[in-house]
């Protein structure tokens, strides 16, 4: 509950933040993610298996605790090293949202216009030779009316 606490105040406090601070908070975001998946699973095999019926309290407890600590370690790592796309999807839609640049973004657009551009340019020259040929048609038309 502290950890979702915690990364609810980070997503409260991004306005005006920078793109690697948004990029943490997500990361945090997709470890807390993970590790609550993790333990629905441990949960659910538990269930599966019965292993909660001969246990000591203490012991019991004690493991719990462990798992917990464990689960977040093992989130954090897999996300460090696996979730990439996941965090760089998050971070990009959450800079848009609150009109954060996205590094590399920039250079993009530009290439989109130029090759929008260049897409415009070719459909002019491609209108100007379909208007040029018809007048071609129309004066070749009247010519061989008139003859």
């Amino acid at each position: 509950a502290a950890k979702a606490e915690s990364i609810r105040k980070s997503a409260e406090s991004l306005q005006g933040a920078s793109y690697e601070e948004i990029e943490d908070t997500m990361k945090t975001f997709e470890s807390y993610l993970l590790e609550q998946t993790l333990k629905e699973f441990r949960k659910s095999i538990k269930e599966i298996r019965g292993d909660n019926n001969d246990e000591d309290p203490f012991m019991s407890q004690t493991t719990d605790m462990y798992m917990d600590q464990m689960l977040g370690t093992i989130s954090k790592h897999m996300v460090d090293a696996y979730g990439q796309r996941m965090t760089k999807d998050l971070t990009d839609q959450t800079a848009r949202m609150y009109g954060i640049d996205i590094p590399g973004e920039e250079s993009k657009k530009a290439q989109e216009a130029g090759a929008a551009g260049a897409d415009a340019a070719d459909a002019t020259d491609t209108a100007e030779e379909v208007v040029e040929e018809a007048a071609e048609q129309g004066a070749v038309t009247a010519a061989q009316e008139t003859e």
